[in-house]
């Protein structure tokens, strides 16, 4: 199952086409080429409807900061928020590994952030920057003291996006070509652009019977919970209780009942061939029984 412990490069999504429809294949999409469309159709990933509705299989609770002076190397994820102090580049004698270093403060103490392959970094994190962290502070070794966070999630403060900060953030099964940071930049603007032409396909009696929220809110609120209707419930999310994935997992079931009903419907149209014998037949079979 992947996380997403490791950041990935900051990357940007260009606009989506507003002409676009759910029907309308990914390739072509800001940031998916035809290799990457192709290793997504692999996946079962052919047209918008199909990466709207490969859902989130968790979520984790981002939305409380922790001070520094309060982290403790428990094992847990946890959220920060700080300004860069200074950072460095630090070549191993190892060819190809690197190691990036930056100290983050957010003014109740310090904490080290440590990259291994990633030297692009230093274009980001420098001197002065705010930017969130969320990862597992551990203790440093014997003689480098202190707290540390190996490979944490990303997201700079003056960057604008809100989606994997501060919130309850979708954690999804890997797809080729994808990185988490790309797919909620992606997805967000698919909804945007498509949200109004999603085929609802239940009738409003049966879901006000039901009390089921329409496909377009439960779509927004499973890939972006709290973003329809206000801050969201970490509790409910990390205990899969909402309504909104309720109303997706019952349009799932009725999909499959629906194809099993097409099925035996089909099969009551078909006739069964007609098994004739005859007195050869007949006395093969005698020859055959006990």
């Amino acid at each position: 199952m992947a996380t997403e412990r490791t950041p990935q490069r900051p990357s940007r999504v260009a606009s989506v086409p507003a002409s676009v429809s759910p029907r309308d294949p990914v390739a072509g999409l800001p940031g998916i080429g035809p290799s990457r469309a192709a290793e997504l159709q692999a996946a079962g990933i052919v047209t918008i409807l199909d990466l709207l509705l490969h859902l989130p299989f968790r979520y984790e609770d981002r939305t409380r900061l922790a001070s520094v002076s309060r982290l403790v190397a428990e094992g847990r994820a946890t959220t920060v928020k700080g300004t860069i102090l200074s950072s460095r580049l630090i070549r191993t004698r190892r060819p190809g590994f690197t190691i990036f270093e930056a100290i983050l403060d957010d003014g109740t103490g310090s904490l080290r952030l440590v990259f291994f392959n990633q030297p692009y970094l230093r274009q980001w994190l420098v001197a002065g920057r705010a930017v969130f962290v969320y990862g597992v502070p551990t203790l440093g070794t014997s003689f480098r003291r202190g707290l540390v966070m190996q490979n944490p999630e990303l997201e700079m403060e003056d960057s604008g996006d809100t989606l994997a900060m501060g919130r309850v953030v979708p954690i999804y099964r890997k797809l080729p070509g994808l990185t988490p940071r790309l797919r909620r930049r992606l997805v967000a603007k698919l909804l945007d652009a498509v949200g109004g032409q999603l085929p609802d396909r239940l009738e409003p009696a049966l879901r006000k019977r039901l009390a089921l929220p329409p496909l377009e809110a439960s779509l927004r609120e499973a890939h972006f919970p709290g973003s329809a209707e206000g801050p969201a419930d970490p509790q409910v999310w990390a205990a899969r209780t909402s309504p909104h994935l309720a109303r997706l997992v019952f349009e799932e079931f009725l999909e499959f009942q629906l194809g099993l009903q097409r099925r035996r419907r089909a099969r009551t149209t078909l006739t069964a061939p007609v098994l004739a014998a005859n007195d050869a037949i007949r006395a093969r079979l005698r020859n055959i029984l006990p």
